[in-house]
């Protein structure tokens, strides 16, 4: 790509340099007929661009679906929006929380027909105004106990979950207030280990779900519909005490989302956030993508940023990766379940 190109996709530093280039694009008619930008081929039309053919191993978006509506998300202002450090908030590798069980509810799918119990998690150190609700059937908790037990043996081996019972019994009122207290004590008493709290059948139980979904809501452009599970995830990653890597990466997914629904503060708050996480590592994947994202949002909000553009030169001499080179937010998420960068 040409400087002189290169000139006019960056976003101006300051009001004089936006009069300069809104009055330098008269030009722009010379553009080659195709380019690459972002990894991608594109093809340059008198309408606008198009994605050509992609070539193999090339990440393709979908069409983004333009149904999500904005209005319907009710944002919901957790401690990062209201400015509280990430750091503080995950520092715990096993925060003291609490399980209830709040509610629950009968499902029916055609014949198939079930009681759905909702699990609050809620951290008992401390305020916790960050909702984390989930909601599983008794099959996913027995699933659960089954499933630990491979990982922990003698520990499950003392857990007894209620019986199967069939027919109208499930849907008895005593026998659905007896498996609330027994489902409630049975996590409480498993969140005490650290093998459980790693294993993939706990994460799979609380959040990797709403997770995968979630990235693929981001792929289909259904950015509302990701950030109720993204935000309802990254709650209940910091309460059970998911890893860095991990809670990165959802912060970087909620970026993605609200910078495209035009949540420009929320999205630098993320940005922000994902950022203080990740401190010195400069071998994340996320560092040069998310430095470079923030900047373009102090940019848009009016922000300083002189400190991150700094950083961003500094971590990009130590890698040698320029941050045309790198993957952007939105590919990280599409493919963060997938060996695409394994």
């Amino acid at each position: 790509m040409s400087s002189k190109l290169l000139e006019k996709l960056s976003p101006p530093t300051d009001a004089e340099e936006l009069d300069k280039e809104l009055g330098s694009c008269d030009d722009l008619d010379s553009l080659p007929s195709t380019m690459m930008f972002n990894g991608r081929l594109v093809m340059i039309k008198e309408d606008g661009y198009s994605p050509s053919q992609p070539n193999k191993g090339e990440v393709v978006f979908e069409e983004e679906d333009e149904s999500s509506d904005v209005d319907e998300l009710d944002f919901p202002v957790d401690s990062i929006s209201r400015g509280f450090s990430i750091s503080k908030l995950s520092q715990d590798l096993r925060p003291k929380v609490r399980f209830e069980i709040v509610s629950t509810r009968v499902c029916e799918e055609g014949r198939n027909k079930y009681v759905l119990y909702s699990i609050m998690v809620v951290k008992t150190d401390g305020l916790d105004s960050d909702k984390a609700v989930v909601e599983r059937r008794y099959s996913e908790f027995t699933n659960l106990c089954k499933e630990l037990k491979k990982v922990c043996p003698e520990l499950i081996s003392k857990v007894r979950l209620p019986k199967k019972v069939y027919g109208s019994k499930n849907f008895d009122g005593e026998v659905i207030q007896s498996r609330c207290r027994a489902f409630e004590k049975f996590l409480s008493y498993i969140y005490t280990n650290d093998s459980v709290r790693n294993a993939t059948a706990f994460k799979e139980f609380f959040y990797l779900p709403d997770l995968r979904q979630a990235c693929s809501d981001i792929r289909g452009g259904k950015w509302t519909d990701s950030l109720r599970l993204l935000t309802n995830s990254l709650h209940l990653q910091q309460k059970l005490g998911d890893g860095i890597p991990e809670i990165v990466a959802t912060l970087g997914s909620m970026v993605v989302a609200y910078d495209k629904i035009a949540r420009f503060k929320e999205a630098e708050q993320y940005a922000e956030a994902a950022l203080e996480l990740i401190g010195s590592n400069v071998s994340s994947s996320y560092l040069i993508p998310l430095l470079n994202t923030r900047i373009e949002l102090c940019w848009r909000l009016g922000k300083e940023k002189k400190d991150a553009e700094k950083r961003l030169a500094t971590v990009q001499k130590i890698s040698g990766i320029e941050v045309e080179h790198a993957f952007t937010l939105r590919e990280l998420a599409v493919h963060r379940y997938s060996d695409v960068f394994d």
